[in-house]
């Protein structure tokens, strides 16, 4: 079973420091975000460059458009598994990590 290095299922959302720009000023809102609203979530340092699923948000930080890679943890992505099991995702997960952009983005 394939899954982000760092990031396990069931225990919140992953906000991932590489691969993203500079100016961390919205990802540090998030983790912010996240412990005042008492939020379990998960540091990554995960670095896409080097593999094929790099995040879609890079021209935007390449642009100069602050951004955030703030994920929801899940396992055998695009069936990396050898034995082609499908993926799976915790749902608490996923409540969480909605309501940790929408906070984020709710408070300026």
């Amino acid at each position: 079973t394939w899954q982000e290095p760092g990031a396990e299922m069931g225990k919140g959302p992953v906000l991932t420091l590489k691969d993203v720009p500079k100016d961390y000023s919205l990802i540090n809102k998030a983790e912010d975000t996240a412990k005042e609203m008492g939020m379990e979530y998960q540091i990554s340092n995960y670095d896409y460059k080097y593999d094929s699923t790099t995040t879609d948000a890079k021209p935007y930080h390449l642009a100069g458009i602050d951004n955030a890679i703030i994920s929801i943890p899940i396992t055998n992505m695009h069936t990396r598994d050898p034995e082609n099991r499908p993926e799976e995702v915790n749902l608490r997960d996923i409540r969480d990590t909605a309501q940790l952009i929408i906070e984020t983005l709710r408070h300026p």
